[in-house]
């Protein structure tokens, strides 16, 4: 062996021929281990000559693992081509479409808030049940208001008696002013009486005077009957200011001074006059049936609290969330850190998409589009754009659509993740790939590679748009062309494959 090593050192450069070899094997390790296949695709003249599968680590690792197993995949090697799976390409109709991913959101949903305060004594419902219109959620303690309730009925009572006496009395005065009317006219009467009595005894006085001046009576006579004509003149005067008195409120001047004209009948205008004369007594009917109107309403109040006590649902749907307990203290309206519960109608549910604003001119109110769970892959939903806001979201840039989604089966529920795929256009031709076997290169271009001579060439296609699994080609791309599907990371432009068609 020593003779051996000191003749191949005497050759000239063998040195350096053996250093050169392992640095030259180190870099093909290196390179076949080191690189990806789109990066050995950029350049495949120096892949020809660094890459070798059969230093790459993990080709060994898969072939071993394939040897073992006695299996014949696709990626066993035939006189060192890779074998892979082809596409033929055909010209196919297809449905222009934009994907999205939102998630569901009820479109209805209602936090429960009590319109009273008090305790909750008992809560009917528990989170996940399904609730109908009315149904009752729960009951706060309503003692307080019943005991007002009690209260408040027996001052009903008490009004209405106290509008049966007023009534009573307007009677009575109504009455008084007919007996008041009868006694105007006996007063009447009386003056006249008076006034004929005076009128006889001043025609006696008047010839008594005379007869005294021509001394035919004596003076104790003319005076005996001049102290019977004052009397009467008294009388008279006593009667005529008894009749004024009287006929206060019952005189055709009080009539016209309270805006009347003077009826022509006397019933009419009796009863007029009993009207002006009864005014208080009507007054104090006025605030008896207030009072009793007042206190009713008190008792309708006291019910509405009672009835209101007990908490019904104002919707037909699920109980969201309970944020409350048995026995805990709320106080009415909305001044609450958090609702009492949240009923949620999942009968329809709303998808809410972000449309970026270069699709939002393809969107339209009524479009239908088609849903799909994660969840539930085998199940399509049908829903339509209700509502497409018109205003552009500034830090995003997007604008937000509403689809309604209706529910019959009530399996999805609100917070799923689900996408929506909307049809944009009519039916369309192209070239269709799979999206699998498409190598990215930006948005609207990319590289595929394309079976020809047994070999895979590396192409570069533009794209029209993307759609769920395909790819629609512009250009790059014909028809009839055999695409590449499987073994992508394996293949370089000018490598040789064997392949079958799928």
């Amino acid at each position: 062996m020593k003779s051996i090593y000191e003749f191949l050192k005497s050759i000239p450069f063998f040195s350096k021929f053996v250093i050169s070899g392992l640095m030259y094997l180190l870099v093909m390790v290196a390179y076949s281990n080191l690189t990806w296949q789109d990066f050995r695709a950029r350049i495949p003249a120096i892949s020809k000559i660094l890459y070798s599968k059969k230093l790459s680590i993990s080709y060994q690792i898969e072939h071993y693992k394939n040897t073992n197993n006695d299996e014949k995949t696709e990626d066993i090697e035939k006189d060192g081509a890779i074998f892979v799976s082809v596409v033929a390409l055909k010209e196919s109709e297809y449905y222009p479409k934009i994907q999205n991913t939102a998630i569901l959101e009820p479109i209805q949903s209602t936090d429960i808030y009590s319109k009273v305060s008090g305790r909750i004594e008992k809560i009917f419902v528990q989170e996940g049940d399904k609730v109908k219109l009315n149904s009752k959620l729960l009951k706060l303690d309503s003692l307080t208001y019943e005991l007002d309730l009690i209260k408040q009925k027996a001052a009903v009572e008490t009004s209405k008696a106290q509008f049966r006496l007023v009534k009573e009395k307007l009677v009575n005065a109504e009455r008084m002013v007919e007996v008041k009317w009868y006694e105007i006219e006996k007063r009447k009467l009386s003056v006249q009486k008076t006034k004929s009595e005076l009128n006889r005894i001043q025609e006696i006085y008047n010839k008594k005077k005379e007869l005294f001046e021509n001394n035919v009576i004596t003076q104790e006579e003319l005076e005996n009957i001049n102290l019977e004509l004052r009397n009467r003149t008294i009388a008279h005067e006593t009667a005529e200011r008894d009749f004024e008195a009287i006929s206060l409120g019952m005189r055709d001047e009080d009539i016209t001074n309270d805006g009347h004209p003077i009826p022509a009948k006397f019933s009419d205008k009796l009863k007029l006059l009993k009207k002006i004369n009864t005014k208080i007594e009507r007054s104090e009917i006025e605030v008896a049936e207030k009072n009793i109107e007042v206190a009713e309403a008190n008792i309708k109040a006291s019910e509405m609290l009672i009835k209101e006590a007990t908490v019904s649902s104002p919707i037909e749907g699920l109980v969201s969330k309970i944020n409350r307990s048995e026995g805990e203290l709320v106080n009415s309206g909305t001044g609450m850190s958090s609702p009492i519960m949240t009923i949620i109608d999942v009968r329809k549910l709303l998808v809410i998409l972000a449309v970026n604003e270069k699709d939002i001119r393809r969107y339209r109110v009524g479009q239908d589009n088609y849903i799909t769970v994660d969840s539930m892959p085998d199940k399509k939903y049908t829903g339509k754009i209700k509502r497409i806001n018109p205003a552009i979201d500034p830090k995003t840039h997007t604008s937000e659509i509403k689809i309604e989604l209706t529910n019959l089966d009530n399996i999805l529920r609100p917070g799923m993740f689900v996408r929506s795929e909307t049809v944009i256009g009519d039916v369309k031709k192209g070239i269709q790939i799979p999206l699998n076997s498409l190598i990215p290169k930006d948005e609207k271009s990319g590289y595929v590679f394309v079976a020809k001579d047994s070999k895979a060439y590396r192409l570069e296609v533009e794209l029209d748009e993307k759609l769920e699994d395909i790819a629609i080609i512009k250009k790059g791309l014909k028809e009839g062309d055999l695409i590449i599907t499987s073994n992508l990371n394996k293949l370089f432009d000018g490598a040789q494959v064997n392949f079958s068609s799928i």
